[in-house]
């Protein structure tokens, strides 16, 4: 029989640098767009939204991510 691996769940700091995760987030939400599963939008004010095929929709900023619907 197998031995049971341990797996550490670690709580607080984020072990990535902002920079890192930020280009993460990107790349992860534009293979959703790749896959057709939504479509980028550039807003008037240089902001990026992102449209789920949900009917989610996302805005993307300096600051993070917020949900507009």
């Amino acid at each position: 029989m197998g031995r049971a691996s341990e797996r550490t769940v670690h709580r607080g700091t984020p072990r990535l640098k902002p920079e890192i995760a930020r280009l993460a987030v990107l790349a992860a939400l534009g293979e959703l767009v790749d896959a057709g599963l939504g479509t980028w939008l550039e807003r008037d004010d240089g902001l990026a939204e992102l449209h789920l095929m949900t009917g989610e929709r996302w805005l993307l900023t300096g600051e993070g991510i917020t949900r507009l619907t």
